[in-house]
């Protein structure tokens, strides 16, 4: 969900020293437009969403043409689930920015949010005709096309977003569950794999991988997955007795494997004949040594 992305430590050191200098720009001159409309930005990148309406508003009071104002309000009224604001906002964005692929994407957004499939798609795909590299877009196409019952085609969009980005862990995860759907153990696992490749720590991927080398009665690499769900997940207190399950039938295997290679090698030394000594012909002992009276 791209409303759910946070700024990392550094990116949040960032949008303090510029929000700095925006203060100070806006307390030389209040109706400096564009470092209010910078200040809404800065305040939807930190999921300040109210903060960022207002802002953007006394941006717009100065300019109602603001396009990035109008982007940064109709995606925060998104955010908010006032959905026909969003739109209202978000349709004057792409009158300032008609090249912008985003732009088309979150309007796109916002319809798919009311169920409002037909025009999602219609914004999806021109976003893509803007930019055919914009795989967050793409994935969202398939979404919608998944919603309408169109797998051959959502798989399309998935496989195409993966390609162009690997590390697009939404599409492996929509591809993932197309192929559990279809029973297609395989390429689920391979989807699965793609995504703790990327990220060790998606706990989904984890615990249905252990899942699927289960059924294929790969229990080590299923222990192993479930263990790594259950850390990365321990409110799932139902999963300790099921890895429990598990360990102790292989922990039994692993001690029969040992015993019976031991045994295996006591065998092989008995097997070995013991050497006949050879005699040594410089001291060769041929009975007792008679005794002259």
């Amino acid at each position: 969900d791209w409303s759910s992305d946070v700024c990392s430590s550094d990116l949040r050191n960032l949008d303090d020293q510029a929000m700095e200098q925006f203060d100070k720009a806006l307390a030389i001159q209040p109706n400096y437009v564009q470092a209010l409309s910078n200040k809404s930005f800065v305040y939807l990148q930190r999921h300040a969403y109210a903060l960022c309406v207002q802002y953007a508003q006394k941006a717009l009071v100065l300019d109602p043409s603001l396009g990035s104002a109008h982007y940064n309000l109709g995606v925060a009224y998104f955010a908010l689930q006032r959905y026909p604001e969003a739109l209202v906002e978000i349709k004057k964005a792409i009158k300032a920015f008609p090249e912008n692929s985003e732009v088309y994407e979150r309007l796109g957004d916002v319809y798919e949010a009311q169920s409002r499939n037909e025009e999602a798609l219609a914004y999806y795909r021109q976003s893509l005709e803007v930019n055919p590299l914009n795989t967050s877009a793409r994935s969202k196409l398939g979404d919608v096309y998944s919603q309408e019952g169109h797998e051959k085609q959502a798989v399309e969009q998935y496989q195409a977003a993966t390609d162009l980005n690997p590390a697009n862990i939404p599409a492996h995860y929509q591809l993932a569950q197309h192929y559990e759907d279809n029973r297609d153990w395989i390429h689920a696992r391979h989807e699965y794999l793609m995504i703790i490749a990327y990220d060790d720590r998606q706990a989904v991927a984890h615990r249905q991988i252990a899942k699927i080398f289960e059924r294929n009665d790969e229990m080590g690499q299923a222990l192993y997955h479930w263990e790594k769900y259950a850390a990365l997940n321990p409110a799932d207190t139902s999963v300790k007795q099921h890895i429990d399950d598990i360990r102790k039938p292989l922990l039994t295997k692993k001690q029969a494997e040992q015993m019976a290679a031991f045994q295996s090698q006591l065998q092989e030394k008995q097997a070995i004949p013991t050497p006949t000594p050879v005699p040594d012909k410089n001291n060769l002992w041929t009975g007792p040594k008679t005794v002259d009276n």
